[in-house]
Order: C-alpha cells, then structure tokens, then sequence
C-alpha cells in the first residue's frame, strides 16, 4: 500500500496520508489489470449496504491491505455486523482468519461491532456470485416523541429556546 503525502502538510499532522490518495495511487497502477469486487455490510434492523471497488489480478499482498482498510472504514462508517465479500475466496479467507482473528486492532473492531454493538458475533462471509445479498434499506422512525428529555440552549434570552 503505497502511502501519498498530500500536496498541503497539515500542520497538526505532517504525518498524515489521506487514504483517498493511496486508492487513486491503487487504482491507476492496476489499471488494465483490474477485478471487479463488491462488499456488503448487514446492519442489525435488516438494512444491507452495498460497496464495489476493484482490486488487483494479481497481488494478492497489496489486495490482502487494500481489502483490510476498507472493510475496516465500511464497518465504521455505516455500521453493521455481517460483511458478505464477493471476491476471492482466497483472499476473503485470509481476511476472515487470518487478519480478524489474530490481529488485535481487527478483534477491537469485530468486538465492538458484533457483541456490544448489534449483540450477535461479527462474520466475515465469502459471497460469490448470486450468493451476494442486494443492497436494501429498511427505515426506522425517529423522532416525535412526546415523552423524555429535550435538550434546550439558552442563548442568554429565556424566551428564545433552540
């Protein structure tokens, strides 16, 4: 995974290396030689999310960390404690039992997201084909609640409330 510093260092972080760049980076050095894949994360309330990218033919080493970070962002950024992968079995099973059972970063993740979170066990399923599951989005109500708690700013005025 080759990582790209920004064209602007950021002040607070000169370390920083946004992941946006290396997937461009990654992206065009396997152009010609691309596989499609696609990863769906399950949610608790039956919701499914769908995400496709693609990977390289042929390093499976680089695919193995391009893979890791994603589903690791996907998990994170919507939620969920079932990913369905229809990519190679190969590397689904070196994710699955390799990188999410041994490595302790991976287990904070699958801990979190499974058990404490949605209360079911955190899988890593390999997909394929029609085996993989349709995006779906089940709405929830929110909202409207007569009874409970409000939160109130006072803005320095006792007759305007936010």
């Amino acid at each position: 995974m080759q990582l790209i510093p920004p064209t602007v260092t950021p002040i607070l972080d000169p370390d920083f290396r946004p992941a946006a760049l290396a997937w461009r980076a990654f992206a065009q050095a396997i152009a010609g030689n691309a596989q499609p894949i696609r990863i769906a994360i399950e949610q608790g309330e039956g919701s499914t999310y769908v995400f496709e990218r693609n990977i390289s033919r042929d390093d499976l080493a680089v695919n193995l960390r391009f893979l890791e970070r994603e589903v690791k962002f996907l998990l994170w950024a919507v939620g969920g404690f079932r990913v369905h992968l229809d990519a190679p079995e190969g590397l689904v099973a070196l994710l699955r039992d390799y990188i999410y059972r041994y490595d302790a970063n991976r287990l904070f993740d699958q801990e979190v997201m499974g058990p404490t979170i949605y209360g079911r066990p955190c899988e890593i399923l390999h997909a394929p084909g029609a085996a993989f599951p349709a995006a779906s989005h089940v709405t929830l109500p929110l909202g409207r609640h007569a009874g409970g708690c409000r939160v109130a700013i006072d803005k320095g005025a006792s007759d305007i409330k936010a």
